[in-house]
């Protein structure tokens, strides 16, 4: 006989791919499938949620517009999806041109293209990747220890970046300013040339982040069942 926290997971799995199957049929994406492959590798993954947002509620909530792993201190997990697949379309030149490349090349020659729609099934299965790694840290240190490991680790990371934070993130705050960022980087010798260099090794620099190689080592477990070679010879 299921326990409640068995009988609560499948509940919260038979909700989230009724709604991301209502999607999936919208936007031509695979979500669920690739919520379900997922979920055969960790069936604790079952109790993640997976939301579709519009523009509006992103903004009103303050999320990004990408793809994103939100998580509680009670060891509760999200992740969001921008119902808007434009908002995907600077990761075709960033990440999806870097670290993971190769996602992105299984995809173009199983289907002979690449499309946006692609690009959000690849990266949610990025996202159940780091919520994988998160939940069997928590099973292996407790919740408590989990969190503070989460939390040092991913301070170490952003410092090992040429920019200090993450690409898309770093993006914004030249373009903003935010905080005097590009005041402060033309200062110290970077112009518009040099700063999209940056970006470049940035994006090469997060995908060697520890928590960032293992979310996208397990997307690409999920995108090789998803996307077989395709068969030239018919």
């Amino acid at each position: 006989m299921s326990s409640p926290t068995d009988a609560s997971r499948y509940e919260v799995m038979q909700e989230t791919l009724t709604e991301l199957r209502a999607f999936d049929a919208e936007a031509g994406t695979r979500i669920g499938e690739v919520f379900e492959l997922s979920v055969a590798q960790n069936q604790d993954l079952g109790g993640v949620y997976i939301m579709p947002f519009d523009d509006d509620e992103l903004a009103e909530r303050g999320l990004d517009f990408v793809p994103s792993l939100l998580s509680t201190t009670d060891g509760e997990f999200l992740v969001t999806l921008p119902t808007e697949l434009e908002h995907l379309t600077p990761l075709m030149t960033g990440a999806l041109s870097g670290r993971m490349a190769v996602h992105r090349q299984i995809v173009a020659q199983s289907r002979g293209f690449f499309e946006l729609c692609d690009a959000a099934n690849l990266f949610v299965a990025h996202e159940l990747g780091h919520a994988d790694h998160d939940i069997r840290e928590i099973a292996n240190f407790g919740l408590e220890e989990a969190n503070r490991r989460h939390h040092q680790a991913y301070i170490e990371g952003m410092r090992s970046l040429p920019l200090g934070t993450e690409t898309t993130q770093a993006m914004v705050y030249w373009e903003q300013n935010t905080g005097g960022y590009q005041t402060y980087l033309r200062r110290t010798g970077i112009d518009d040339v040099a700063f999209e260099g940056r970006l470049r090794q940035n994006v090469a620099a997060y995908g060697e982040i520890p928590m960032e190689a293992y979310a996208d080592e397990f997307a690409l477990g999920i995108v090789r069942q998803m996307y077989p070679p395709a068969d030239h010879g018919v």
